[in-house]
């Protein structure tokens, strides 16, 4: 994928939008989708939180920067997930959805009206977007199709393992499991609304994350989710890791950090404004690698240990991240928002 600077700043390649004319689409909504969360090892005791010097647009620590892509779509969006930079899909409000393939954005036609709000895939040709009233829809070869699901609550969130082991959660506490077949919900111990669950390779490990500082485990007592101690009462949004005790979660005004069987809590100046997705990389040398994103265009990176804001060159609210192996990434947001990072 190769960018061509435009005189306004806008980078139109990486993947360029080739939009079709939908019909039967829902208007746009504004910025107001469901609140949600938008995949080794390390050494370090504490994760410091000390700015770094940049430039607008620029990562000092990499020499990178986030720029704008055209679009030409006005629905937020709220989900994002791909297998490389080049290979994505994004997901957002009255059910829209776009793909990102060969170098190309293009609208793809979705069987859905309902506000979409979070896409996962194994990487193998398997993909699931969850949103409003319960909404499942996965991916079959080149199509999107409704799932039959057993809520008709809000979905905020989807991660997996493999295409027989994949989890969802929403509103009231609802936790959906996927075992390949068909999606089942499972016992929770919370009503509390979660907006965000990640698991580990294996399976075997998941967390989710929620309102009023819920943090739930599943693994540690086996085939149960339980609640793990909090040391937040903030609506915590998001969480991701790279394995079952490497993991960070955001939300209003904190960040935690899962070490050595506990959490520390961060509440550094930059997480005034909510954060509302998280995602990284494992990296040999600097160990993690690891951004947040969030209301007004908030941007954060650990690297090295430290947790430094980041210019996004951009004030909508940004819903959702991805981040490649080679640190390129991807985040999307309000009124179509699409930003990309080139290391």
């Amino acid at each position: 994928m190769r960018a061509l600077p435009l005189a306004s700043a806008t980078w139109l390649a990486a993947c360029q939008l080739s939009l079709p004319t939908p019909s039967g689409l829902a208007p746009a909504r504004g910025d107001g989708g469901l609140d949600h969360g938008a995949a080794q090892r390390d050494t370090r005791t504490t994760d410091a939180t000390q700015p770094l010097p940049h430039d607008a647009g620029g990562d000092a620590a990499s020499g990178g920067a986030w720029k704008a892509v055209t679009s030409s779509v006005s629905e937020s969006l709220y989900g994002l997930w791909g297998t490389d930079a080049s290979n994505l899909w994004a997901v957002g409000a009255g059910g829209v959805i776009l793909r990102c393939q060969g170098g190309s954005w293009s609208r793809a036609t979705s069987p859905t009206s309902a506000a979409l709000q979070a896409v996962w895939g194994d990487g193998a040709g398997h993909a699931f977007a969850v949103g409003a009233g319960g909404t499942i829809l996965a991916l079959q070869g080149e199509s999107w199709r409704a799932e039959a699901s057993p809520v008709t609550t809000d979905l905020t969130s989807v991660w997996g393992s493999s295409p027989s082991s994949v989890w969802s959660v929403g509103s009231g506490g609802a936790i959906l499991r996927y075992d390949g077949t068909s999606w089942t919900r499972a016992t929770s111990p919370t009503t509390s609304n979660l907006l965000g669950v990640w698991a580990s390779s294996s399976g075997d490990e998941a967390w989710a994350v929620g309102e009023g500082g819920t943090i739930l485990r599943h693994g540690s007592a086996p085939g149960a989710w339980v609640p793990d101690a909090s040391p937040s009462g903030s609506t915590l949004r998001a969480v991701w890791g790279r394995s079952a005790e490497r993991v960070w979660i955001v939300g209003h005004g904190v960040i935690l950090t899962r070490k050595a069987g506990a959490w520390d809590k961060l509440n550094p100046a930059f997480t005034a404004k909510p954060f509302r997705a998280i995602a990284g990389r494992a990296l040999p040398s600097l160990e993690d690698d690891v951004w947040t994103v969030g209301s007004d265009g908030n941007l954060a990176r650990l690297l090295g240990g430290t947790w430094a804001p980041q210019p996004s060159g951009s004030s909508a609210t940004l819903h959702a991240l991805w981040i490649g192996a080679s640190g390129e990434g991807w985040i999307a947001g309000g009124g179509g928002t699409l930003l990309q990072y080139r290391p």
